[in-house]
């Protein structure tokens, strides 16, 4: 004897039918109590998901604004040692003219001592 629209018709086993009393003495079944807690934990682990890649994304999004900032002190750094490394050439090419004057001016000197010593010596 076959029962339509029964719950012993059904492919669905006899205890997931029975209906068990919930927190609010609601009438609640087994299989979709198990379907509530697991969509409610899915819910809270997505929930957790995004908790994390938001506290991850303003962790990045800090690391970036530091990084920026060391970049414009690096920049700085930078453009006044390049400003001071061109000071230094600059005095460096005066200073190698000068040396240069100074050692043809002493050449010079040299020269005019030796015709000097060699005037006395012939008189």
């Amino acid at each position: 004897m076959r029962f339509k629209n029964s719950c012993l018709s059904s492919n669905t086993p006899l205890l997931a039918k029975i209906p068990v009393r919930g927190v609010r003495n609601q009438a609640v079944y087994p299989t979709d109590e198990r379907k509530r807690k697991r969509k409610e934990s899915n819910r809270e682990s997505a929930r957790r998901s995004r908790w994390r890649r938001k506290k991850h994304l303003e962790g990045l999004t800090q690391q970036l604004n530091r990084l920026k900032i060391e970049n414009r002190e690096l920049q700085k750094r930078l453009g006044s040692i390049i400003n001071q490394s061109h000071a230094l050439w600059r005095e460096n090419d005066h200073l190698m003219s000068e040396s240069m004057a100074l050692k043809a001016r002493l050449s010079g000197l040299r020269h005019l001592l030796v015709a000097m010593n060699a005037m006395q010596q012939a008189q």
